[in-house]
């Protein structure tokens, strides 16, 4: 069995055309997209991700302008720059690149702040964006109306690799009615995908880590599964073993894959792969939230 290897570059670069092709539409009315993006330097990989963001935007169009800050910044510092461009009419979108929760923990125990918790800086940083403009779907709000099948109705948009996700869905050789497990419950990726899915009238199994333990545990594995979506950032989490036959396989791992490809190239008929995958039509779907908070 052949496997397709999904190319998200590709993909990515093809959803970038026609995304340009609307935002000098835009232009020629006078109105240019632009984004704000928090960074913490501090961070390697945020740095990296927001210049991939840098460049999708320069090629499609649309100005952005990232805000520097380090982890250890007063948060009234960090807050006082959300709120300027909350209120930056030129601003379309504000989005705040997300650290990894080990550097932060590293530098809040440097800074005698190890009591902190991660979850909780993140959601009093992300509550800060005026929903309008949450290009990224960071804001509690935005979940909670995805899960109530509102969030286009309230001219909401999904976070970025959520969408992503639903877009390779769309390419790949799944099929209404398919069983769908999802591994990882986080706020912008395993939750959103699982309720919008279910909004699609799909019924989407979706593990938290105990969930996949107590499965790798029992006779089950993921073999009941004919879609498995993943994105725990656990590397080599997937293997083989855990798959039927010809199951469709979307990784969403960073920034190394969830999967163990050396053991599942038998077992998959569509693959994404890490790097290449879901990562480019992520950045890009950002640029189309941008379009639609511009509508």
């Amino acid at each position: 069995m052949e496997t397709e290897v999904f190319n998200g570059n590709k993909f990515a670069q093809q959803q970038l055309v026609k995304i340009k092709a609307e935002v000098s539409l835009l232009a020629k009315k006078g109105i240019i997209p632009r984004i704000a993006t928090l960074v913490f330097v501090d961070d390697p990989a945020s740095r990296l991700y927001t210049q991939f963001k840098r460049q999708a935007a320069e090629q499609v169009g649309v100005k952005f302008q990232a805000h520097e800050f380090r982890l250890s910044d007063d948060f009234d510092k960090i807050k006082t720059a959300i709120d300027q461009a909350n209120l930056d009419k030129s601003v379309t979108g504000v989005m705040i690149q997300k650290p990894a929760q080990a550097v932060w923990q590293a530098d809040y125990q440097i800074h005698d702040q190890s009591s902190q918790n991660f979850g909780g800086w993140w959601q009093s940083l992300v509550s800060l964006i005026n929903p309008h403009k949450d290009i990224d779907g960071l804001h509690p709000t935005t979940l909670e109306a995805i899960k109530n099948n509102l969030w286009q109705k309230q001219g909401r948009v999904l976070p970025a690799t959520a969408q992503a996700v639903l877009d390779i869905l769309d390419e790949s050789p799944f099929r209404s009615g398919m069983k769908t497990v999802i591994v990882g419950r986080s706020d912008i990726v395993g939750l959103p995908i699982y309720y919008e899915l279910q909004n699609r009238g799909e019924q989407p199994e979706l593990l938290g880590r105990l969930d996949f333990i107590k499965r790798q545990q029992s006779a089950s594995k993921l073999l009941d599964a004919d879609v498995v979506i993943t994105a725990t950032g656990v590397p080599g989490l997937i293997k083989g073993e855990m798959l039927k036959m010809g199951v469709i396989l979307i990784d969403a791992g960073e920034p190394k894959p969830d999967v163990d490809r050396s053991s599942i190239k038998e077992k998959t008929i569509f693959l994404t792969p890490v790097p290449g995958g879901v990562g480019p039509v992520t950045v890009a779907c950002l640029m189309k939230n941008v379009l639609t908070m511009v509508q």
